[in-house]
Formats: structure tokens, sequence, C-alpha cells
């Protein structure tokens, strides 16, 4: 009997914290954003690999204009309207790649505006749309999840503060990489797509394999225009300035559908914790 995989809903999203949507991207399109990852690996500077071992091999968006034509695919869009998310903007955008034998990446979260109190509302104020570009099991690093930990309190969301110190000294928080009661795998196929909302707890496994795990993450404001302009502000300040780096044939190509906050303002105070108890009104 075969098993027919239910449509992705913005419930499952927003109940789970994360969706999968398979087959999303064609064989073709596969094969290009693999050539992409593996020109990246020898060609691109942001090799993080001596800085932060648990997350391989890292190239952000500044060094890849290649990935213009990709951020630009309208179907991300179309997925993400059909979803439920009326004003899609990206953000970020970078070239993960756990090598060979690359360790497994610790318990975290990827919010930051915890300090205000659309983080604690059940839409995603951010959300990761992760490209899987060869299958992925436990065997070579598949992403580990703990389910609703976006919108509960969870015992890791006060150990994950440590989660810097990990990634820039030898400081070992091993609560970090164990097993944790509730966590479930994430395999997925060459070509599915893995929404996963920012706020949600998750890790990797190692990779056993011989081979690399290559994973396209582009971060998006589902409804970016609704955000509060100091959400908006931070997200500006944040984001890498491809104006400056990428050809201006280039920019002009993805600017629209970027992130973009002009005008001067307020920022957020960065916090990584949430205080589901009594959260901050701002």
């Amino acid at each position: 009997m075969t098993l027919i995989e239910p449509p992705p809903t913005r419930q499952r999203l927003e109940d789970d914290g994360y969706l999968v949507v398979p087959r999303f991207l064609s064989d073709e399109r596969v094969r290009l954003l693999d050539a992409i990852a593996a020109a990246a690996r020898t060609s691109c500077a942001a090799d993080h690999l001596g800085r932060d071992r648990y997350a391989g091999r890292v190239a952000e968006m500044a060094e890849l204009p290649q990935l213009a034509d990709v951020l630009c695919w309208p179907e991300h869009f179309e997925l993400l309207k059909r979803l439920g998310f009326a004003d899609p903007k990206w953000f970020m955008a970078f070239l993960l790649q756990k090598p060979p034998g690359g360790e497994a990446l610790y318990w975290h979260q990827d919010w930051w505006g915890w300090r205000h109190h659309l983080s604690y509302n059940r839409a995603p104020p951010l959300m990761f749309m992760m490209f899987y570009l060869v299958d992925t099991t436990s065997d070579n690093g598949c992403l580990r999840v703990l389910p609703g930990s976006h919108v509960k309190p969870h015992p890791l969301h006060e150990v994950t503060a440590l989660a810097d110190y990990i990634s820039y000294s030898s400081f070992d928080v091993p609560e970090l990489f164990g097993r944790v009661e509730g966590e479930i795998d994430v395999p997925v196929s060459a070509g599915d797509l893995v929404i996963r909302d920012a706020r949600l707890l998750h890790a990797t496994h190692v990779n056993r394999s011989a081979q690399w795990r290559p994973m396209l993450s582009i971060s998006v404001a589902g409804a970016y225009a609704n955000l509060p302009s100091v959400i908006r502000r931070t997200m500006e300040i944040k984001r890498p300035k491809i104006e400056k780096t990428w050809p201006p044939s280039l920019w002009d190509q993805v600017k629209n559908d970027l992130s973009i906050c002009p005008s001067a303002g307020t920022a957020l105070k960065i916090d990584r914790v949430p205080n589901f108890r009594t959260p901050t009104h701002q």
C-alpha cells in the first residue's frame, strides 16, 4: 500500500513549527544548486570550519551572486501565499554544507526578537526555507526538531543561551548535544523542502557518510508588510548588504523580493531567550 503525503498546510506549520514539502525542486534544479554548492566548497571565502565546526562550511549570499535566479524563483512565493502568507520577503540566504564526518549541530533556535510580544503568536515571524540537495537521514546529518517548542517553553531554552560560547570557543554544554525527550528526526529526499519556524528548537545529527551534505537555507518573513517597524528595522541592520557586493544587474533582479527597510528608526534589542510566562510587550 502506497502512503500518500498529505498536502502542506499552514495549520501543520503553526502546530509543529515545521513543514515538509516533498519533491518541491525538480531534478534539474537540484543539479543546478548542487553544482553551485560544490563550487562554493572551494571558492567561497566564508569557510567557517575553523570557527564553528558544528555548522560545517557556510557560504552566505553576499558571496553567491549566482543565487540571484534561485532567489527569484516564483514557486517559493506562490507556495507561501498558498499557505496564507500575503507578503513574503526573503531576508538572508546561506549554503550550509556538512562535510564527511562533520559533527552534530547543537540544539538551538534562530529567533532574536523575543523581547517583542509578536514573538509569542502562533504565526511565525520568520521562517527558513531549507532546500535539500541530497537524500538526508540520520546517517548523514539530517535535521532534528522538538515539535511545538516554538510556542511553548522547554528546559532547553535557557541552555541554548550558551550556544554562542560553543561556536566561538571550546566551551562544552553536553545538554545541547544529547538526545532530548520528544525530539524527532526529519529525513528528506533530494529536492524536498523543509519550512521551519525560526523559533523552533532544532539540531542535526553527525554526518557519518563519506559525502558532503549540502542544503540551501533562505530566511523569509511571511507577512513582512505587517511586521512592526522595530522588527523590520532590526532585519535591515542584520541583513547582508548584497547591493555592495553583487553586480548592479543582479541586485536589481532580487531587490523587490528582499526585506528592505531604508528609513531610520529604532531597532529591537536582540534577545534569543524566550520568556513565555511574562512576554515583554514592546
